[in-house]
Order: structure tokens, then sequence, then C-alpha cells
């Protein structure tokens, strides 16, 4: 089969993190692979983690350009590959791509509807989303039916905690793009002004750095405070059973990747209460939770947490949940699948 791929910008995020595992695995099972990407946006880090077999083809449309060049190039590209499915990766994709050229493909929804993607739903064909919440949400705002196609990650490559104490002080981490309107960054810092015995890492960068650095200073806690830039996701892996905690403050979520990938890793996790996360703690079976927005709340969960110590039951419970749902090849399993009901003549 000839999948095509098409995503705005290769950075560094979520997105762009699962669509190397996915790729690469369609590709190891003997499928013809391509990228197009429509914006001169790509981190090392994420081309680097593709595999040989993945072909990525560059349209260089700059940011917010106004030219018609790069769509016409990307429908040239299409009509010259002559994909069996084309995968769309946002909402307001295929308004660029000739009508008889989108009859046959799949498009991904990531994360909750944004409310100026909802006139593009006509032109999708074919619509999967991450989780259960994501479907329910779009079905209830805009009455269009999806497909679930649960995010997936190899467990195999997490290397796992052992059930050893906490550490004093405890070891909190998070992982994701210093975004803080979303990711919630800024709650956990403010949290730690009211938890003495605690340390938090952020994995990632973003727009927020700057600005939650200097929370940090100005609540004087900077000394408990690291910043570790963007890792690789096979550092993040090895990095994750060195720590307590993750600990997922978000305002806004589709799913949680980072959640599960610390499940997988035998790393007890504490999450705000919307509804994908609670969703992947299984309603806090596999996990914590304190309400969205809350600092205090916050405080108040890693207190409880770090007053029980590690819950060898809880955490098992995690793994289990993550390696019978979450796996990266049920996803692969689950697309071509999709492809093979919807798109393939």
């Amino acid at each position: 089969m000839k999948i095509c791929h098409i995503v705005w910008g290769l950075e560094v995020g979520g997105i762009e993190t699962m669509l190397v595992n996915i790729a690469n695995g369609q590709a190891q099972r003997g499928h013809s692979v391509n990228i197009l990407v429509i914006n001169d946006i790509e981190s090392s880090q994420i081309i680097s983690g593709f595999a040989p077999e993945v072909n990525i083809i560059r349209l260089r449309r700059q940011p917010g350009s106004k030219s018609p060049l790069p769509v016409v190039r990307l429908n040239l590209e299409l009509m010259k590959l002559r994909p069996d499915v084309v995968h769309f990766h946002g909402l307001n994709q295929p308004r660029l791509v000739f009508a008889c050229l989108r009859k046959h493909a799949v498009t991904t929804l990531h994360t909750i509807c944004h409310e100026e993607d909802i006139k593009y739903i006509p032109q999708n064909a074919h619509i999967a989303v991450i989780s259960h919440n994501v479907a329910f949400n779009l079905k209830q705002r805009t009455g269009a039916e999806s497909t679930v196609v649960l995010n997936g990650i190899d467990c195999t490559k997490i290397s796992q905690r052992d059930a050893r104490p906490f550490h004093r002080p405890l070891r909190m981490v998070q992982v994701g793009r210093l975004n803080h309107p979303v990711k919630g960054q800024d709650i956990i810092i403010r949290a730690l002004t009211a938890v003495d015995d605690a340390t938090i890492d952020f994995i990632g960068d973003g727009p927020s750095r700057r600005e939650l650095e200097q929370m940090a200073k100005q609540l004087n806690v900077a000394h408990r405070v690291r910043f570790l830039g963007n890792l690789t996701q096979a550092a993040v892996f090895g990095l994750l059973p060195q720590y307590d905690l993750l600990v997922q403050p978000s305002r806004i979520e589709g799913f949680g990747l980072t959640v599960a990938e610390a499940m997988a890793a035998h790393l007890p996790v504490a999450v705000s209460n919307l509804e994908p996360l609670v969703e992947v703690v299984d309603g806090g079976k596999c996990g914590y939770i304190f309400a969205d927005d809350d600092p205090r709340a916050a405080a108040d969960c890693i207190r409880r947490i770090a007053a029980a110590g590690y819950q060898q039951q809880t955490v098992s419970d995690a793994a289990h949940r993550v390696a019978s749902l979450y796996s990266i090849d049920s996803t692969i399993d689950a697309y071509l699948s999709l492809y093979n009901k919807y798109c393939v003549l």
C-alpha cells in the first residue's frame, strides 16, 4: 500500500512524535510511506527519528504565506505519487487538495476540535480521533462521526522504574511543549510554593520558557526547577525511571501520550481532571487526579502521593493498561484497517 501523510511541519511535539512511530511501523510492514511537509518548519531531532525507508518531501512554504505555489506543488506531488491513502493530520488541510485526491483520505484529529476548524469538517472524508473523549466532543459540538484510534507507544523501548522508595526531595517531571496556557507548567511552579520537599524537571521547549523561568525566580523556587530542553524520545524513555512522579497539569489536552509513557515506565502519574487525561488513568484507578487550573489542588495531590509512598499495585495496573490499550502495534493495525475500509480502491 502506498501511504502519504500530510503535516504542516515537523517541529518537536506530540503529533510529530506519533507520526514518526506510525510511519516507521507502516514502513516496517512493507508499505510505501511518504511524508509531505507543507511548511518550512522542522526539527533535526524529529527528522532523525524516521526510518530510512520513509520518504520526506518538503514543500518549503513559509508559515502564513499567501503564495499559491506550495499548494500547487502539494497537488502535483500527490498526482505524481498516486497514493492509495492520503492521511491528513489537520482538519484544515484537505481544503488545499483537489477534491478527487481527498476522496479516499483519512484525517486524524489530534486534539479537541478548535472552533475555527469546524467549518472544514465537511471537506474531511473520514475522521479518526485519538481518544473517546475527543470523539464525544466532536459529535456533541458538530454532529460529525469519527473512528477512535487510540495513540500508541512502543513499551519495549521504555525503561522501567523499580519499586524503590521515593527520593527526598520528591523528584517530579513534566514532559511536553513549554506552552503554559495549554500544558499548564505554571500550575506546578506555583504548587511548589506550597510543597517544600519536591523538585520539578521540565523536558521540552517552547514559547513559554522565559516566562516560566522568570516565574520560578519570582516565587523563590528556581533552585527546585530545571528546564532540560528538548530531548530525544530515547533519552526521555531512559530518564523516566529516575523520577518519582510525572505531573501533567494540562489546561487543554486531546490524549496524554506522555502520561501513558510514564505509566509504561512504572512511574506514578498525577494529572489534571481533563476528560482525556482521566480516560488514560482509568478514572483514577491507574493514577492520581487533581482539579485543573488549581495550584493548591496540585500541591495537595503531590503531598498525598509523597506521604503514601510508591504504590506498586497502582503502577503495575497502570503499566498493564498501557500495554493492553495503547501499544503502537495496535495503533498501526487500526489505521491500516481504516485505510482498507475507506480509502484503498
